[in-house]
């Protein structure tokens, strides 16, 4: 029985004719991939482990190798180590989001980079049939971080002091093909939001951004990335590391005093004796310039993909962003809103009847 070829009492017809239909004009090879022995993940698959076909030879169509680990659950055994295709396929049989990435690291042209890795085997084959070159690029899953360490800013130095203050474990490991020492450490998440940069040449990758994976080529040597031998299980970093690898809390932002205020409308009490931390920071916005209640003091709402979401003027919030609940404001036609009207934005979906109710209650009246 072919290797390719399924358990009898496991055939099943594949899109476009059965799955011996897919062997004909099959090439094959003694060359081994390098990572059948990944300390990866397993994906879910329908065929155990002792059931499981696998591909150990290159098909004539890489589309035929993704349909059978698709339909049937076959994994790839043996496969030349230059087709990146086969190695992007065999990532992905093991649950790890892969996308093709040009020789310098940019999406290739109409892509949109790691925003469309995937782990879908006839995505992936299509990707590699049209660009057969294209470098592996590896989204890690959101329960992983990737240390990469860059000798050229004193990467190399910076991790051997870490290593030796924090004990760390070793770990999974790519070395670049730039060839200088510059590599990938793999890592369990420690939790929590990131910095972006560990120390002076360490970048720390996440779910947010992407690395490269073996047996991609750089482009400069000319060399493929490789993974460090032995093989290693992720491990997780030592507390002390992982607290560097999280980004410090906020320091807490300095309110102005709550007022007494006699103002007979419910609206202007509400907005004279409220900051707006009170009215902002339940919805998940946080301040980032200023005490956020002084004129130009910015505001972040929770999803922002900008650098500023709204800022404060002549005591009205101005919004920006198209993202939230509020109008935004524009060059010709600004839109400021008081903490009140603000607040009946957040809390009573702009009905400013109900929030002015609520206002009452909470200044204790009837």
């Amino acid at each position: 029985m072919s290797p390719l070829t399924p358990p009898d009492d496991e055939k099943s017809p594949a899109r476009g004719g059965s799955s011996e239909d897919l062997l004909d004009g099959e090439i094959r090879t003694d060359r081994t991939s390098p990572f059948a022995t990944l300390p990866l993940k397993p994906s879910r698959r329908r065929l155990t482990d002792e059931d499981r076909p696998t591909v150990d030879a290159m098909t004539a169509d890489l589309q035929a190798a993704a349909l059978l680990m698709a339909e049937l659950g076959a994994v790839i055994d043996e496969w030349p180590d230059a087709d990146l295709g086969a190695h992007a396929l065999n990532y992905a049989a093991q649950n790890w989001e892969v996308f093709p990435l040009s020789p310098v690291k940019t999406p290739m042209r109409g892509t949109h980079g790691h925003l469309e890795a995937t782990t879908d085997p006839a995505t992936i084959a299509a990707c590699w049939a049209r660009w057969p070159e294209a470098s592996i690029g590896h989204r890690p899953s959101e329960g992983v971080v990737v240390l990469d360490i860059d000798p050229r800013h004193a990467g190399a130095i910076e991790w051997t002091r870490l290593e030796a203050e924090h004990d760390v474990p070793p770990t999974l490991q790519v070395w670049s093909g730039r060839g200088d020492g510059g590599n990938h450490r793999y890592f369990s998440h420690p939790g929590g939001k990131l910095r972006k940069m560990l120390a002076e040449g360490i970048d720390i990758k996440s779910h947010s951004g992407f690395v490269v994976l073996p047996p991609s080529i750089h482009a400069a040597t000319g060399q493929p990335y490789r993974w460090a031998e032995p093989l290693l299980p992720i491990a997780t970093l030592p507390s002390t590391l992982a607290a560097l690898v999280r980004k410090p809390p906020p320091e807490p932002v300095a309110r102005r005093p709550r007022i007494v205020s006699s103002a007979d409308s419910p609206a202007d009490w509400f907005t004279e004796t409220r900051c707006w931390g009170d009215v902002l920071e339940p919805h998940g916005w946080h301040c980032i310039t200023g005490n956020g209640d002084d004129d130009g003091s910015r505001w972040l709402h929770p999803t922002a993909t900008s650098t500023t979401s709204a800022t404060i003027k002549h005591a009205c919030l101005f919004v920006y962003s198209t993202n939230t609940v509020f109008e935004s404001t524009g060059a010709e036609e600004a839109h400021g809103y008081t903490r009140f009207r603000a607040w009946a934005m957040l809390e009573h979906h702009g009905n400013l009847s109900n929030a002015a109710c609520e206002a009452v209650r909470l200044r204790g009246g009837t």
